[in-house]
């Protein structure tokens, strides 16, 4: 069954993909699961993205001499925590994406303008 054919208002905006298309991207990942399997990808996902935050944070706070001095003693862990990065990354911009689409399907629905991010003020209003 397709989607409804809903427009969406861009507020003088490049135009943003329409909902259907937007469907065809994620079908594979989300709609293909069961509810008990989306949670759990999902939140697996966001649990890994929250530890390789906490270590990145760690990691930030050294100085070079700390680091270099830190992965000359633990090189294994070095390579690990670059790749787990890289993978968190990755699982960040998914979970930001399903966001992002809920959050333009939701505009739909309610027949709002979407708007970006540096487009909303602080409660969530539009900037002025």
């Amino acid at each position: 069954m397709s989607p409804p054919d809903l427009k969406i208002i861009t507020g003088g905006k490049s135009p943003k993909p329409p909902v259907d298309v937007i469907d065809e991207l994620f079908e594979p990942l989300l709609t293909s699961l069961s509810f008990e399997e989306r949670i759990d990808r999902v939140c697996t996902s966001a649990d890994n993205v929250r530890i390789a935050a906490a270590v990145a944070s760690w990691i930030v706070t050294l100085n070079k001499a700390e680091l270099f001095a830190k992965v000359a003693e633990k090189p294994d862990w070095g390579h690990h925590a670059l790749m787990t990065f890289a993978r968190s990354k990755e699982e960040a911009n998914q979970l930001a994406a399903i966001i992002d689409n809920a959050r333009m399907r939701l505009a739909v629905a309610l027949d709002i303008p979407i708007m970006d991010e540096d487009e909303v003020d602080d409660d969530g209003g539009a900037a002025a």
